[in-house]
């Protein structure tokens, strides 16, 4: 990787990309490059640097809205983000974003998520993919075990407030466990969940980000969510979640 005033460039399996002033990114794909393993690194760290150059907060999580505002579950990959997204979808609650979205902190003094790609990306043993077949679903990138299930064209999908976050955390308790973050615990959760920190640090605008990561713990609830790793863990963690959403 390579960074320099409003320029990021990186060299990727699928061929190079550059990320330029915050407005274009340009690639230049290898020879043998399928479009599913360009499509990977576009719209993963070369997306992402985009973002950090607008000094936008690009975050690693779900988005999910009910019928007046969103929530968001934050966590590191593997934590069951968009197994929980695919478990809200079944049951008709509307995906916004899932594993990148962008929070706009408006002047209004609403944070909202706006709709992020049709698609929601599962590892092969994900329980959301137990009841049909991967095998009719595209993979992400050629030899990845990550599949993308669609958000169905037909779903209105809007610009919601968002109203909780939910960070996902390792526990040994067999309950789902909630807790409340505020002050420096919350504004920490939420950058330990931005998509490719280093890159903002390394163009200068991690100060910016952390302002905007304090003004959003200022406006939304954060929730911290334990659970374990036990296969039952996908259901717990949506049953806790829904209810908190509904009640």
């Amino acid at each position: 990787m390579q960074v320099a005033k409003g320029r990021f460039q990186f060299n990727a399996p699928a061929g190079r990309y550059q990320a330029r002033d915050g407005k274009q990114i340009v690639f230049d794909p290898r020879q043998d490059a399928s479009a599913r393993d360009i499509r990977l690194y576009l719209l993963g760290t070369a997306l992402a640097a985009l973002c950090h150059q607008r000094a936008l907060l690009p975050l690693h999580g779900a988005a999910i809205g009910g019928s007046q505002q969103a929530f968001a579950v934050l966590g590191p990959s593997g934590a069951g983000k968009s197994t929980l997204a695919a478990q809200f979808q079944s049951r008709d609650w509307m995906v916004l974003a899932d594993d990148l979205f962008v929070v706009d902190l408006a002047a209004d003094r609403m944070a909202w998520v706006r709709p992020g790609l049709k698609r929601i990306k599962l590892w092969k043993e994900s329980p959301a993919l137990v009841e049909r077949m991967a095998d009719d679903l595209e993979r992400i990138g050629d030899g990845v075990d990550k599949f993308s299930l669609p958000i169905p064209s037909s779903l209105v999908r809007r610009a919601l407030p968002l109203g909780r976050i939910y960070i996902l955390r390792p526990s040994f308790s067999d309950a789902v466990t909630l807790a409340r973050l505020s002050g420096p615990e919350a504004v920490g959760a939420i950058l330990d969940n931005v998509y490719r920190w280093p890159l903002a640090v390394a163009m200068g605008v991690s100060a910016a980000e952390f302002d905007q990561a304090l003004a959003l713990a200022e406006r939304c609830e954060i929730v911290e969510i334990g659970v374990n790793h036990d296969a039952a863990a996908p259901w717990k963690l949506f049953d806790a979640i829904e209810r908190c959403e509904l009640a």
